[in-house]
Formats: C-alpha cells, structure tokens, sequence
C-alpha cells in the first residue's frame, strides 16, 4: 500500500511516472463493472467477488485525497459535483428516451431524487420506497462517493498533525469500527465511509511517518484495518445475494 502512495507523490513532484494507482483504480472499475454484469446475468458468487472493487476504490480515493489540500470548500464540491452528477444527467435522459420499460409516473417521482443525487440514500439508511429509474440502479455509488468528499471537507478542517499520531488515529479507527458493526443492526452502513477513511488514514501515516516505521511499529494497526476492509465488504457482499 505504501508503494501506492509514494507513487502518486512521485507523480505530484514531477518525478518518474509509476501508474500503480491508476491500473487498480481501473482495475476497480472493471470489477464493478463486472459486478453489476454478474447480477444482470444472476451470477450472483461472482458478482459477490467483483463487488470488492468497490471497496478498492474507495480505499485508493481515499489515499489520493489524503494530503491534498481543500482550500476553497465550495470550489472543491462544485467540481467535484459536476464531474459526478453531470455525466449522470446524461445517462437518465439517454434511458428516458431510449428505455420504455420505466412507468411515467415513477419517473416524475424518481427525477428529483436523481438530480440531487440521492438515488444511494437507501443504501446507507433503511428507508423504503425510494422510486429508482430502470438502467440507473447502479449509480447508488454516486451519492456515496460526494458524501465522502462533504465529509472530507470537515475532516480537513479539524485537521492537524498531532490529529493523526498513532494512538489517537488507532482510536477514531477503532471507535468507527464498533460504530459501523453497532449500527449495522440498524440496517445503516457505515461501512463505505469506514472505508475510504481508512484509505484516508493510510496515506495521513505516510506522510507522517517513514516506510519502515510503519512496518515495524504499525503493524498491529495495518493488521486491524485490514481486517475491517474485509469485514466491510463482507457486509456489502449480502447486497449482492
């Protein structure tokens, strides 16, 4: 993971290009794209394989984010919103024209929830009855992933150095790891922000602390966090049962 973040860091100082990031970020990528093909195809013990690739990239997001700073919250949000949201307008408009299988009257009541983009709301809370347009079921990601950059923002705001020592990060691990299996009774998932903020975390210690440090004194904490990543995608899995 290490090797990860040195390379994206490489890149920001103009150094050899290493594209480690972003063959996993692909590789992500297809594997959600697969997911979702298995499910379609109601090959459902692979689509529950292939669903780690969201958890993956969540992860690397959040390495990537980790030492970028956000000097200006509501510019950060606007581009961020118009990369996700914008190619996501299209798309409904593709499937409102081309697709016939969508009733009217669910799309009407579908429209405002799309556009601001909260069509993912039943994936984090247990709310029932969220209407969703046919073809556009797999764009829950969105709404998690922009949720992810607002809470960035607050994270950044409170941030110091000292914030992330070890002790301390081990601790806000740890309490939103309990958080999240509490809350999973609940029917409310945590477990994609647990994730991108342990990508979060990780690159924070590398930053702060030398390679070697890491291995040797954090090895307990890697160990935990990798733990959690698979335990959270453990819950997501159920999803694609």
């Amino acid at each position: 993971m290490s090797e990860l973040v040195m390379s994206k860091r490489q890149n920001c100082r103009g150094g050899v290009r290493d594209n480690t990031i972003t063959i996993v970020r692909v590789a992500a990528m297809l594997m959600i794209i697969g997911c979702h093909l298995c499910n379609y195809l109601r090959i459902n013990i692979l689509a529950m394989v292939l669903n780690v690739g969201v958890y993956v990239f969540l992860l690397i997001s959040g390495i990537l984010y980790s030492n970028r700073r956000i000097d200006d919250p509501c510019t950060f949000l606007k581009r961020r919103w118009i990369k996700l949201c914008v190619p996501m307008y299209y798309l409904i408009l593709f499937l409102l024209i081309t697709s016939r299988s969508n009733p009217i009257t669910d799309t009407f009541k579908a429209l405002p929830i799309y556009f601001l983009n909260l069509q993912g709301i039943d994936f984090l809370f247990p709310i029932r009855g969220i209407p969703h347009i046919k073809g556009a079921e797999h764009l829950w990601f969105l709404t998690i992933i922009m949720l992810c950059y607002i809470a960035l923002i607050f994270v950044k705001w409170y941030e110091t150095e000292e914030s992330w020592s070890k002790k301390l990060s081990a601790s806000i691990m740890a309490l939103l790891i309990g958080l999240d299996v509490i809350l999973a009774y609940k029917e409310i998932s945590l477990q994609y922000f647990l994730t991108f903020f342990i990508g979060y975390r990780i690159g924070k210690c590398e930053k702060t602390y030398s390679k070697k440090t890491i291995c040797d004194s954090n090895a307990g904490h890697a160990h935990c966090n990798g733990c959690s990543v698979v335990g959270t995608a453990l819950y997501g899995w159920n999803n694609c049962l």
